[in-house]
């Protein structure tokens, strides 16, 4: 990756002017797209997409309420007596400048008044159509209103009517219905009557205590289309201002609706955009001031951070028909981490003070941070809001543009201001240095701290919650503020409403399902679950249940009752003085053939009466109806209303409970999948799973630390704090790869370069928090609650960072400070576990073995050699396990071990043990204190007489007498210990003392590779290879190695040190050393390491080096490279 930009940089240097024409096209190009841009400003377009496309939203979203602004006209001082005169002249003054030319493109459907002409219209077509109006229950109360006695009362009564001064309002109706037939639907539409808070004065909507007058107006124009609505906005602010001027301000009016929050939201958001913009730029300003002396450095910095946000835009503004005005709120956020790519470049060239070095070193952290962080927007592409995708495409594209800008267009720029201008000492490094140097990762105090607040994090951080009320992610000013908490004070609609949406495929069937709600409503009535219920279904039905009714008319009005209708109605209205003829249209509508309501009169009843209970589109329509309930009743009313098809019950809480499900599966979708690529490009990068694993873990663990707090501290997660996440996770990228890449330089060259890059990324922890932490000053409620996260997040990645990177990576490649001979390696650490699991197993089988055998009614001497066998088989099953190991035996003149011998073996590993032991069942070993009062199989080995070294040779010997005449062989390790460097040590007279004492053979045992596999001084359990030789048994008759024990001893260390330097060379061929040589190249970078895996295969191993360069010889390398073949 370094060799591409610095193939560039050469071109570059040595072609000017092709540089200049890159850098004018991009900033052409740039700029011609940016100034193309149109800002979206609806805040709504963040909520995620599965709930703006949910039926419930959908049919909710278009009932008419998100247009709707209501206007609460009252009096200045509450504390006077009511005037609703007043109050509705101040309506009508407002109600003529809404209506008037200036507020035609904004507002539409005015209403402050019960129009008069629409409730004669309304009148005069219930009477055209009687039946289509009257459910069984109403036919039901035709039996009283028919009666001889009611007819009699009811013509008296509209005699009385039309004599009076008031007739010319009534002649008409009591012509057309003198029963008042048409007034038992005309109940069904009284307003009054479903909220108590509210009564008709003279035609218009006033509170009970008639101090409040309402005004009701839709927007013309989406509460998305913000630019528009604010113009409305200010021009309703201004008509308002001035009716209030001309009444003295005795009267007051305030506004309120979705559009004027969006306004509201939409201004609030440029302003905090303009001001945290600024003030991150004035604090980056000094800090980078403080951190590098040279302006002409400083005004360097911003120049690739500059061209990667504009090309991001113009790709958006390339994509998008407009941009929304969250993701340019993010800008502060782009700039923290951009400007850090080249803070970095120009730091490191003061260390290197030469470009290809810089480029070298910081090339391949600075693409993969810029890709790792791009996989980490990108994943917000995934989610359902189309404000996160458009965010996520945004700062992937800077934040990839970026990094390469800056490895393209600074080392240019820097190579042109020369050394002078760069490599000075800035005023804040020697202060940062001091912080760095301190190595969190050696105080196990510090350690100990961060485990325990890890697992209090942990713990707490299943405790966050996502924020439910979307009402707290929008700005209000405090004039809105004032008027929604004056509205509630009249009457909470939101707390103690609910609503009924039936749909369908057309307007038919969704009157079919709203009219079986009804039925539904009507037995939760009777249980007092619900206090009122309007459903459409009251006034308007399907055209089936019309022609039900229409029949149910027929049915009810038979010959008998027709003529006795008309007899008594002749008869009572000749009493008084009507003519006979008097209600002859009256009569005429009893025996009209009725039909179901034609459209036009249909659409007349839906769009006037019911406009905002519908909404439609040509395959799917909904019709929402309002039902009241008390508080206490709503968790009863979910659980009694049930499953009606095509039908739901919805209210505020369930609407934010869905909002809340889908948020919730957006961000564990954000967290899991941006982490899993997250690691799956750290790995790519670094070539190694181990090091991937160790740069992710400071920032999986950062991850938990914020959430940790977050639910510590009672802070929620909201659609916009989510985008924050995102962030953190690619700063933690950033600082962990910074980190990572000083741990493998220094691994790699001895550099101590770790400091450095700890340096740098402090000053970037400090400019990215000033970028961010800035939005703290933000009035906007979603941009504030960014501040918060974003500060604990960067500093808690930053912390551990600068701790668990450094311990773990240590922990691989070091021991008590010094390289270790071999790294460990994952494999190394899975086969470890693998095998003390099975030791485990072993140790736990024995000690079952043990008690099983006390309990035989066997001689003592059996249920010994039970256990003995049983530890045979389980010391085989443990090294046969491991097949990652290659085991390898020979067994020169076929030893069997019938015959009791001294066997001696040279010692490299715990795992010398294990293979002896697994050669014959019976076999005791002489064992050191700590093996003697092993808890795992202490009370095993002390039980078939295993021996300690520290008895003294006289009880022991005894003792072991006792062990070989049952015919138990004796195994012993001359060396004592084992072997660091797998050579041979010196040889203890123990073991030889003992065979002359009791006149024993000898059987010599070597092993080789076991060293390799588990060190001294390791833990750790490594894939390789083992031989075991067992050579010629030495009779105790014997005397060519000696004649006494001395003599044996010295005899048999010089036969295993030559023997063994033999063994050794056939062992450690060329193929056998490529692995060792392999993993020494380990951890040092991917490059490297994948160079000298496919340098060995080519080269054979070395196989003919090997061969032709003798084994001892002075050898000088010329052009070594990186000294494969010399190691």
């Amino acid at each position: 990756m370094a060799q591409f930009f610095i193939i560039l940089y050469n071109f570059f240097k040595r072609h000017k002017i092709w540089f200049f024409v890159l850098l004018a096209f991009i900033v052409v190009s740039a700029v011609s797209f940016v100034f193309n841009i149109k800002l979206e400003e609806d805040i709504t377009k963040a909520i995620p997409g599965k709930y703006a496309k949910d039926k419930i939203n959908i049919a909710f979203k278009n009932t008419g309420i998100a247009d709707k602004i209501i206007i609460n006209i009252s009096l200045t001082d509450s504390l006077l007596e009511a005037n609703p005169d007043s109050l509705i002249t101040f309506a009508e003054e407002l109600g003529t400048g809404l209506k008037s030319k200036p507020f035609s493109p904004y507002l539409k459907g005015i209403f402050y008044k019960i129009n008069d002409s629409l409730f004669t219209s309304v009148l005069s077509l219930f009477y055209e159509n009687f039946p289509v109006f009257l459910t069984s229950s109403d036919l039901a109360k035709l039996d009283s209103l028919t009666s001889q006695n009611n007819i009699e009362k009811s013509i008296q009564k509209d005699y009385e009517s039309l004599i009076s001064p008031a007739s010319f309002a009534f002649k008409e109706n009591i012509i057309r219905d003198p029963l008042g037939i048409a007034g038992i639907a005309l109940k069904k539409l009284n307003i009054a009557a479903f909220d108590e808070n509210y009564a008709l004065y003279n035609g218009y909507i006033l509170t009970k205590n008639r101090k409040n007058l309402f005004l009701f107006a839709n927007t013309v124009n989406a509460a998305n289309k913000t630019s528009e609505n604010s113009l409305m906005a200010n021009l309703l602010e201004q008509t308002i201002n001035k009716i209030c001027k001309k009444h003295s301000y005795k009267i007051k009016a305030e506004s309120f609706g979705s559009s004027l929050i969006a306004v509201s939201n939409a201004s609030t958001l440029k302003n905090d955009i303009i001001l945290t913009f600024s003030i991150a730029t004035v604090l980056l300003i000094l800090i980078i001031s403080f951190s590098v002396k040279d302006k002409r450095v400083f005004l360097i910095i911003f120049i690739p951070t500059i061209l990667g946000g504009a090309l991001a835009l113009s790709a958006l503004t390339f994509m998008l028909p407009a941009i929304s005005v969250i993701t340019l709120s993010m800008s502060p956020v782009i700039l923290a981490i951009t400007v850090d790519y080249s803070l970095h470049i120009i730091s490191h060239q003061k260390h290197k003070k030469n470009i290809i070095g810089t480029l070298k070193d910081v090339a391949f952290p600075i693409m993969v941070c810029g890709i790792a962080t791009a996989f980490e927007f990108i994943s917000l592409f995934f989610v359902s809001s189309k404000v996160l995708q458009e965010l996520g495409i945004f700062a992937a594209i800077s934040v990839v543009v970026s990094a390469a800008l800056t490895l393209i267009i600074l080392p240019q720029i820097i190579d042109k201001n020369k050394r002078q201008h760069i490599i000075e000492k800035n005023y804040l490094e020697e202060i940062l240095d001091k912080i760095t140097r301190f190595e969190f990762d050696k105080y196990k105090p510090v350690i100990v701290v961060f485990s325990i607040l890890t697992v209090v994090f942990v713990y707490f951080a299943f405790g966050v919650e996502f924020e439910s009320d979307m009402m707290k992610m929008n700005y209000m000013s405090d004039e809105l503020k004032t008027a929604e908490a004056d509205l509630k004070k009249i009457n909470d609609f939101t707390e103690n409403t609910a609503y009924v949406i039936s749909y369908g495929k057309n307007i038919e069937e969704a009157l079919k399902n709203n009219e079986k709600v009804e039925t539904r409503i009507d037995e939760l009535k009777s249980g007092k679950i619900i206090t009122k219920f309007r459903p459409v279904s009251q006034i308007l039905v399907s055209d089936s249940t019309q022609k039900t009714r229409i029949n149910a008319w027929k049915n009810y009005w038979t010959q008998s009752r027709k003529d006795s209708l008309k007899t008594n109605i002749n008869k009572y209205a000749n009493a008084v003085g009507f003519c006979s003829t008097a209600f002859n249209k009256f009569l005429y509508a009893i025996d009209k053939d009725y039909k179901p309501l034609s459209q036009s009169s249909f659409n007349m009843l839906k769009d006037n009466l019911f406009k905002e209970n519908f909404y439609g589109k040509s395959d799917f329509v909904s019709i929402v109806s309002i039902l009241k309930l008390e508080k206490k009743q709503r968790s009863a009313l979910k659980n009694k209303f049930g499953n009606i098809t095509n039908s739901l019950l919805i209210d505020r809480q369930s609407i934010l409970a869905k909002y809340v499900e889908y948020l919730n599966n957006d961000f564990a979708f954000i967290a899991n999948v941006s982490l899993l690529l997250v690691l799956i490009i750290l790995i790519i990068a670094f070539g190694r799973i181990e090091i991937g694993f160790i740069t992710f873990f400071p920032i999986l663990l950062s991850w938990l630390w914020t959430l940790g707090m977050m639910g510590l501290l009672g802070i929620k997660f909201n659609i916009f704090n989510i985008i924050i996440s995102s962030f953190i996770t690619g700063m933690g990228v950033d600082y962990s790869t910074y980190i990572m890449q000083g741990l493998i330089q220094g691994y790699s060259t001895s550099q101590k370069t770790l400091i450095a890059f700890k340096s740098n990324i402090l000053v970037s922890a400090m400019i990215t928090i000033s970028g961010t932490g800035v939005l703290i000053f933000a009035k906007h409620p979603a941009l504030y609650s960014i501040a918060s996260i974003s500060v604990i997040g960067l500093s808690s990645v930053l912390i551990l960072s600068y701790t668990y990177e450094p311990l773990l990576f240590k922990m691989l490649v070091s021991k008590k400070e010094k390289n270790r001979v071999v790294p460990v390696t994952l494999s190394n650490i899975l086969l470890t576990i693998s095998a003390f699991t099975i030791f485990v197993i072993g140790c736990i089988f024995l000690n079952i073995s043990l008690l099983i055998s006390l309990i035989l009614p066997v001689k003592l001497k059996s249920k010994k050699l039970f256990v003995h066998y049983c530890m045979l088989y389980s010391c085989r099953f443990l090294v046969y396990s491991l097949f990652v190991i290659t085991k390898k035996k020979i067994n020169i003149n076929q030893e069997t071990f019938k015959q009791p011998a001294i066997i001696i073996s040279n010692h490299q590993s715990h795992i010398d043990l294990l293979l002896l032991l697994a050669l014959h069942p019976k076999m005791v070993v002489i064992t050191n204190n700590w093996v003697w009062n092993s808890p795992f199989y202490g009370f095993v080995i002390r039980f078939i007489d295993f021996f300690s070294i520290t008895e003294g040779n006289e009880n022991l010997i005894k003792k072991l007498k006792t062990k070989v005449d049952e015919g138990y062989s004796i195994l012993v390790f001359p060396e004592g210990s084992r072997s660091k460097n797998q050579n041979i040590t010196r040889f203890h007279k123990g073991a030889f003392y003992i065979a002359k004492q009791l006149n024993m053979d000898i059987v010599p045992v070597m092993i080789h590779g076991t060293g390799d596999c588990m060190r001294k001084g390791e833990n750790y359990v490594r894939s390789g290879k083992i031989t075991l030789k067992i050579y010629d048994r030495i009779y105790a008759s014997d005397s060519s190695f000696g004649k006494d024990y001395s003599e044996l001893t010295k005899s048999l260390q010089t036969f295993y040190r030559s023997s063994f330097a033999i063994f050794k060379k056939e062992c450690e061929t060329p193929k056998y050393l490529a692995g060792k040589l392999i993993k020494n190249y380990i951890y040092k970078g991917p490059v490297l390491e994948w160079y000298c895996r496919i340098k060995i295969k080519l080269e054979n191993n070395y196989r003919y080096f090997h061969q032709v360069i003798p084994q001892k010889a002075e050898i000088l390398d010329i052009g070594c490279g990186y000294g494969f073949m010399s190691y």
